[in-house]
């Protein structure tokens, strides 16, 4: 699991990065890796990559840099809706009521 985070952390925000690079740098095959995380924590490659993803761009809002676009394009999100959808599916709010939050605290 440090090995997964540590590649995770630095390939994250490289817009190349995709479940199959992401198997090849593990050392194993797409269905092995996908065995592999949905028996330890219960997400596909794909669901994994997303929730890194916007954990990433919280962390962005959180620190209040730069706006909600560019913060859903430096995570490689490329459709601003469906960024929305998903960050308010994980932490239920949309991006803006998130950063408000936090720029409140």
């Amino acid at each position: 699991m440090d090995k997964l985070q540590q590649l995770i952390n630095e390939q994250i925000s490289k817009p190349e990065f995709s479940a199959e690079e992401f198997a090849d740098k593990m050392g194993m095959g797409k269905m092995q890796l996908y065995r592999k995380l949905k028996s330890l924590i219960g997400l596909s490659i794909t669901e994994y990559l997303r929730s890194e993803r916007l954990k990433a761009a919280a962390a962005l809002l959180k620190k209040g840099n730069g706006n909600i676009s560019e913060i859903a394009y430096s995570v490689r999100f490329n459709d601003l809706s469906y960024f929305s959808k998903c960050f308010k599916e994980m932490y239920h709010c949309s991006p803006s009521e998130f950063s408000k939050r936090e720029a409140e605290k």
